[in-house]
């Protein structure tokens, strides 16, 4: 049988398909599947069988970072090659520019879970990003306690019910979502000592590379810098974070800096030159080329489709 093509899936993507498996079960998005979906988050209270199934039965590759709660049955995705099994109770990270195809559910399983793009992400949580979740873990599945379920299922309603209100503040969201993300950080550091002490040296050196990118991306851009702070050679360093990560180091450091560019983009009223001065570019030649190289919009058009 011949596989079927990988798609890229977008949060936008995803809601037009969740629109569409609605209208085939005769389900409502909000009363009946509890789901809020935009360009830059969705927070998913319940999904029913049919609505899963049509959202996971093809292979694609998802833009923005997840986690999902099993809440019953069990489901057997493909994830980034490899098979995975969760059963009811398992919590589900799943990193950005991952692959994903389920190959199999129950006729039971319902689940919940949270999917943020990386500029509501850094607007959450600033520089101070929660260990698991700075990009060297691609995935990691977790068995909960009952009591911890619930936890997860409370801060979810929160995060729905918040998003829901016609006034959300956005400065009461991002502070829901750090908190969140701080919860998922805190299960994993509690459920996984093990993993973190079986990392490899490799594993640990880009552990330190995405620390260091997270925290100098704004500024550095070059591979010679976060070489030398980690004492190895470019080339070598390169050659580990696409061993470690599937993706260039080079990579790594472009999409950092495309995040802080889109958020000053989106949420300040900051002129093109001061934001391309603040980032370090040499000048307002090479931050265009390099905003439209990675997006295909020049800034300003960016900016003006962000407004709309």
């Amino acid at each position: 049988m011949k596989e079927k093509e990988l798609r890229r899936l977008s949060l936008l993507q995803m809601r037009s398909l969740l629109l569409e498996a609605a209208d085939t079960a005769d389900a409502d998005l909000n009363q009946e599947i509890h789901a809020y979906v935009n360009r830059h988050v969705a927070v998913a209270k319940h999904m029913i069988t049919s609505v899963t199934r049509h959202l996971t039965d093809h292979p694609s590759l998802l833009e923005e970072m997840r986690v999902v709660l099993v809440r019953q049955g069990h489901a057997h995705p493909v994830i980034n090659l490899l098979p995975v099994d969760l059963q009811a109770g398992d919590l589900f990270f799943l990193g950005r520019n991952s692959t994903a195809h389920v190959r199999g559910l129950s006729d039971d399983v319902a689940g919940e879970g949270v999917v943020m793009s990386d500029e509501v992400f850094g607007l959450a949580l600033g520089n101070a990003i929660p260990p698991a979740l700075d990009g060297h873990l691609r995935s990691f599945r977790l068995s909960l306690s009952a009591a911890e379920q619930a936890c997860f299922s409370q801060f979810v309603s929160l995060l729905y019910d918040t998003l829901q209100q016609d006034d959300c503040s956005p400065q009461v969201f991002l502070g829901m979502a750090s908190a969140f993300w701080w919860y998922v950080d805190s299960l994993y550091q509690r459920h996984a000592p093990g993993d973190q002490a079986a990392q490899s040296r490799e594993q640990q050196l880009f552990a330190r590379f995405i620390a260091l990118v997270n925290a100098y991306a704004r500024r550095e851009h070059t591979l010679d810098f976060y070489a030398s702070r980690l004492c190895l050679s470019p080339r070598y360093m390169s050659t580990l974070v696409r061993q470690v990560s599937g993706r260039g180091a080079k990579a790594w450091i472009d999409e950092a800096l495309l995040t802080a560019i889109k958020v000053d983009l989106r949420h300040t009223s900051k002129p093109l030159k001061q934001i391309a001065d603040e980032l370090c570019f040499p000048g307002m030649s090479f931050f265009g080329k390099f905003f439209k190289r990675m997006t295909g919009q020049t800034p300003m058009a960016y900016r003006r489709s962000a407004e709309g």
